[in-house]
């Protein structure tokens, strides 16, 4: 094995066997002379290429580490840790929910499952995740998720041909008002590698990836998806922050004082910060500093679940079961939004639930959605889960 500017280069069988010789050769071994040769039948020759096989194994481990302690070349998880030290954190696969108008027999119910539809252009694939109720005019919105995670896309102008439909269902097409939220395609190696030569020159103690790296200690999960900062240098991006200022805004645990003093040691002199918490601490110097930054506000927000429940179950006997899987999966980052939809997939796997009837959440328990927007400085907490069938 090489290792020079251009790195590791790796020996091969043949370049061992040949050092191996040239060692028993030399004067220097003192036992065979210029008429060594290594040859397969030989025990020698055996211990020599077994010698050499794993010095050849050792060189593909240091060759993998090295690979992958290089931002430019690691690949897969060694990526996301070494990215992650500077703020970066991959962006994996979620998947498309749209709306559609539902159309057929008045006063009925599509049951959550039953409708399949495709896009007749692109043959992309949609699934009712929720009943729909078809009111007295013969229309009603059902919520259908892509089947393929990803950033599958459903034009307004796209013909939806069902596939498979109830009975009481003659019809899926756009209408006004109909909404959707684009998932979001795994990003790729490449692409991760892109954005981080396109922010490792924000690793600067004034920039958004230097002030996350330093911190993501204090964050909620260690996540930067827990860190938002909001700065204007030359043009005002943000209308409540000052020109040349920034606000830092943090989902944490920890209290003002430990968090102040953690901008305090890495914020550059001469930035300007805003927000609704002022810690007053001393510089190095002894001086007085006030370090200005705001918390994550948190949205509580609460579930409102109605089942059907297998023959013989009663709700006394899941309802407990029903509640501590959306806490379990209730993980969302700062700027997340509730999609009520995302969290049926969980109460089906609770043993006894035979349907999800519906699933809805609400800020106030009083009027009940099928999403609840997070904006990039708000975090959802969850409230009561109300589960009835």
């Amino acid at each position: 094995m090489q290792y020079n500017s251009k790195g590791l280069t790796p020996s091969t069988l043949d370049e061992n066997l040949t050092q191996w010789t040239q060692t028993f050769q030399s004067e220097d071994s003192g036992k065979y002379g210029t008429d060594f040769v290594i040859t397969k039948e030989s025990i020698i020759g055996n211990l020599c290429t077994a010698s050499s096989l794993v010095a050849m194994d050792f060189e593909e481990i240091l060759l993998f580490l090295q690979k992958n302690m290089n931002p430019y070349t690691a690949e897969g998880e060694y990526q996301d840790i070494l990215y992650k030290l500077i703020g970066l954190e991959r962006t994996y696969s979620t998947y498309t929910v749209v709306q559609r108008t539902v159309e057929g027999t008045p006063n009925t119910t599509a049951a959550a499952g039953s409708i399949l539809f495709r896009n007749k252009t692109t043959q992309d694939q949609f699934k009712l995740n929720d009943d729909c109720q078809i009111g007295e005019d013969g229309k009603g919105t059902g919520s259908f998720t892509a089947e393929e995670s990803g950033a599958i896309d459903l034009p307004n102008n796209a013909f939806c041909e069902i596939i498979t439909a109830p009975s009481n269902v003659i019809a899926v097409y756009y209408s006004n008002g109909n909404q959707i939220q684009l998932g979001e395609d795994y990003e790729s190696d490449n692409k991760f590698m892109s954005r981080w030569e396109e922010n490792q020159s924000l690793a600067n103690s004034d920039s958004e990836g230097g002030i996350k790296k330093y911190l993501m200690p204090y964050a909620i999960n260690n996540s930067a998806k827990n860190i938002t900062i909001r700065q204007n240098r030359n043009t005002q991006k943000y209308e409540d922050v000052p020109l040349h200022s920034m606000n830092i805004v943090i989902n944490s645990s920890y209290d003002d004082e430990t968090i102040a003093q953690a901008i305090l040691d890495h914020i550059k002199d001469g930035v300007g910060m805003v927000g609704d918490i002022k810690v007053t601490l001393e510089d190095s110097e002894g001086a007085e500093v006030d370090i200005y930054f705001s918390r994550a506000d948190l949205i509580t927000v609460y579930f409102k679940i109605v089942v059907t429940l297998e023959n013989n179950v009663y709700l006394s006997q899941v309802q407990s079961a029903i509640k501590n899987t959306i806490i379990d999966n209730f993980n969302l980052n700062m700027g997340d939004d509730v999609i009520a939809n995302k969290f049926a997939q969980y109460v089906y796997g609770v043993d006894g639930v035979a349907e999800v009837n519906s699933i809805q959440v609400s800020t106030d328990e009083l009027s009940w959605a099928d999403k609840i927007e997070i904006s990039e400085v708000e975090k959802a907490q969850l409230g009561d889960i109300n589960v009835t069938e």
